[in-house]
């Protein structure tokens, strides 16, 4: 976390802030039973130590705007896994029922709304890349070859977003996507970029 330190305020992408939230509980489970994703705790002993260090976490009002979406597709992903079904006790070859995956949804979407009354957390709402960062940043990633990408999505319209906002605000982003912070490098040598994190590789001790 020592890479973390001295700053205000730490950006997160849109998968973060949903791997924060996903942590709901399975009405009439016997015992009772809590679904996580992966990176839930992960992601939770992170983000405890950045506030317990007085720090807030922020991310642009675009990124806020696409995590219902977003929500929606972590949902049936992770659902999907194994661990998942482990967790909630069905056997692995078994489908999660529609009702549990719509609970889990809603549940996820709502804890993402308590945020913006959060102490810690501060949607920017004025943020807007110059038409010239974002087009720069936009060739950049059209310019990485499939190849380079692997199994990880292409940089989209928000991911370049956030890039620069990172950038012209001077703060760390942390992202779970590939498709940017394997060019964390490549972007601040460009002087595209600020800080760029990968969430799995943070240490929170």
């Amino acid at each position: 976390m020592q890479r973390l330190e001295g700053f205000s305020q730490i950006a997160y992408d849109t998968n973060v802030l949903v791997y924060y939230c996903f942590e709901v509980s399975i009405p009439d489970a016997n015992p009772k039973r809590i679904i996580r994703a992966q990176l839930t705790p992960h992601t939770k002993a992170i983000t405890e130590t950045l506030k317990s260090n007085g720090q807030k976490i922020t991310t642009i009002l675009d990124a806020y705007r696409e995590l219902e979406d977003v929500v929606n597709k972590v949902v049936v992903k992770e659902l999907d896994t194994p661990r998942a079904k482990q967790m909630l006790g069905i056997a692995e070859n078994a489908p999660v029922r529609q009702q549990t995956k719509l609970h889990v949804q809603t549940a996820v979407a709502r804890h993402i709304k308590k945020l913006k009354a959060a102490s810690w957390f501060v949607l920017n709402h004025e943020f807007t890349p110059s038409p010239t960062a974002f087009a720069s940043l936009r060739r950049f990633f059209d310019s990485i070859p499939l190849a380079d990408l692997g199994d990880s999505d292409p940089a989209s319209a928000v991911d370049i977003k956030l890039v620069n906002f990172g950038a012209v605000s001077q703060i760390p982003l942390v992202t779970n996507d590939g498709g940017i912070h394997k060019f964390a490098g490549r972007l601040q040598a460009a002087g595209l970029a600020y800080r760029i994190y990968d969430l799995k590789a943070l240490n929170p001790s």
